[in-house]
C-alpha cells in the first residue's frame, strides 16, 4: 500500500458495493501461469483460468493475492491468471491483500471444480471506491477489455485505473471543472445517450433517456451545463443542444439543416465551438463558433477538409482542432483567434485526432495511430516534446484531462 497523493478520499464511499458480477464458467487458456503442482500419483489434472476485473478509482496499487487451492500468486488488478496441475474435483478459490476501499463482488472464498483434462474459469470482480476529486489525471476511453471502457492515467503513464464495465461502448469522456463528474457517451449508432458518473465511477445517470441519439458532450467551465449533438433518429443531421447538468431544461441550440456536432464551452463560458458541414454535402466539415445561446454563428476555418474535434486553451486565445487539410492524414492544428496564425503542431504520417489542451496551458493530450495502433499522447502547446502516455495493443483513444 502507498499513499494515494492524486486522489481526496469520501469515508462515506468506502462502503460502496460491486457494480460486477462474479461467475464461474467454462472457459479457454489465457494469461500467465502459475507454476502447476503435480496431482497425486495416476490422478488426471485440470486447469483453472482466473479473471481478475477491477474498476473504480483508486485501485489498489499493490494488486492482490489469489489462492486457488495449495497454489497462491500475486496478481495484478487486471489479470488472467492460469493455474494447472489441479486434481479434478471441487478447489477453493480465494482472493486476499484487498485495500479497506475495494470489495469483491459475490463469494470469496468460492468453489470451482475441476474435470480432468479441461480447463474451468473463475471471474473475480472488484470494485474500488472513495475518490471524490479526480485530479492531475487524463481520462480516456480504451478497448483493453474488447469494448470502449473509460479508464483514468496520470500523464507520465502511471496510475491506470478502469472506471466503468459496460456490456455496451463508453466514450467521449469529458470531466467537470472541479473533477467530481465525468460525462460520456453511452452505447452507439442506433442507441447513444449521455450519461454522467461520479470521479470513482458510481452514481451512474442516463441524461438523455433516449431522446434522440446523444453524443459528443462537453462541460461548461461552472459545471452548470453540458453541450452535446444529436439526431433523431439512426439517421438525419445533428445539431448541437445543452441541457442543465442533471439532465433538464434540453434546448436545440443550432436547429439548422447542415450537420453540427462535436461541442466545445470556451473557458469564459460566453462560447462554444464546434464542427458543421456547412453546405449539407459531407465532404466538407469546418470549425464554426457561436454564443453560448446558439446565436452568432461564425465560421473560423475554410479549408475543403474534415475538420472536427475541438479544444480551447485555458486563456480562449487559441483553438487546438483535428484536420486532414494536408491530405489525407490527419494532423492537430492551432488556430489564433486573436492573431489568426494557423500551426500544425504533430506534423506527421500517421493519424492524430482527438485534442485536449491541460488545464494549465502547457500541453495538448492527443490519440495518434502513429506507433501502429491509437494510443494516446502528449505534446507541449508549441508542438514539442512529444510524450507517449498510453502503451497497449488495444486502441486508446478521446483523451480528456482533470483539473490539475
Amino acid at each position: 500500500m502507498r499513499s494515494h497523493s492524486l486522489y481526496r478520499f469520501s469515508a462515506a464511499a468506502l462502503g460502496v458495493g460491486c457494480a460486477l458480477a462474479a461467475s464461474a464458467c467454462s472457459g479457454g487458456n489465457g494469461g500467465s501461469t502459475a507454476p502447476p503442482t503435480a496431482p497425486p500419483s495416476g490422478e488426471a489434472s485440470g486447469s483453472i483460468r482466473a479473471i481478475i476485473a477491477t474498476i473504480g478509482l483508486p485501485p489498489d496499487p499493490d494488486g492482490y493475492t489469489l489462492t486457488i487451492g495449495a497454489q497462491g500468486q500475486a496478481v495484478a488488478v487486471n489479470e488472467t491468471v492460469t493455474f494447472s496441475g489441479l486434481s479434478a474435483g471441487d478447489h477453493s478459490a480465494q482472493l486476499a491483500g484487498l485495500e479497506a476501499n475495494c470489495k469483491v463482488s459475490g463469494d470469496n472464498p468460492r468453489t470451482v471444480s475441476v474435470a480432468a483434462g479441461s480447463t474451468r474459469s473463475v471471474s473475480f470482480s472488484i470494485f474500488c471506491s472513495g475518490v471524490t476529486v479526480l485530479r492531475d489525471l487524463i481520462v480516456f476511453a480504451s478497448r483493453r477489455q474488447g469494448l470502449w471502457d473509460i479508464y483514468a492515467i496520470r500523464p507520465d503513464g502511471a496510475d491506470l485505473a478502469r472506471l466503468t464495465a459496460d456490456p455496451r461502448d463508453e466514450v467521449a469522456p469529458a470531466v467537470s471543472s472541479d473533477g467530481t463528474k465525468i460525462t460520456f457517451e453511452l452505447g452507439g449508432q442506433f442507441d447513444a445517450d449521455v450519461y454522467v458518473m461520479n470521479a470513482d465511477g458510481t452514481g451512474r445517470l442516463n441524461l438523455t433517456k433516449g431522446v434522440g441519439k446523444s453524443f459528443d458532450p462537453s462541460w461548461s467551465p461552472d459545471g452548470s451545463k453540458i453541450a452535446f449533438d444529436r439526431t433523431p433518429g439512426v439517421a438525419g443531421n445533428r445539431d448541437v443542444f445543452v441541457m442543465n447538468a442533471d439532465g433538464t431544461g434540453q434546448e436545440n441550440l443550432t436547429n439548422t439543416s447542415p450537420h453540427d456536432e462535436l461541442p466545445s464551452w470556451s473557458p469564459d463560458g460566453t462560447k462554444i465551438a464546434f464542427a458543421a458541414d456547412p453546405d449539407g454535402s459531407f465532404t466538407v466539415f469546418s470549425i464554426f463558433l457561436m454564443n453560448a445561446n446558439g446565436s452568432g454563428r461564425l465560421r473560423i476555418t475554410n479549408a475543403a477538409a474534415f475538420e472536427l474535434r475541438t479544444t480551447w486553451s485555458p486563456d480562449g486565445s487559441k483553438i487546438a482542432f483535428d484536420s486532414n487539410r494536408n491530405g489525407n492524414d490527419e494532423e492537430i492544428y492551432v488556430v489564433d483567434l486573436v492573431g489568426g496564425g494557423l500551426v500544425n503542431l504533430t506534423q506527421h504520417p500517421a493519424d492524430e485526432r482527438n485534442p485536449h489542451w491541460s488545464p494549465d496551458g502547457t500541453r495538448i493530450a492527443f490519440s495518434s495511430d502513429r506507433d501502429g495502433n491509437w494510443e494516446i499522447y502528449t505534446i507541449n502547446a508549441d508542438g514539442t516534446g512529444l510524450t507517449r502516455v498510453t502503451n497497449d495493443p488495444a486502441d486508446d483513444r478521446f483523451p480528456t484531462w482533470s483539473p490539475q
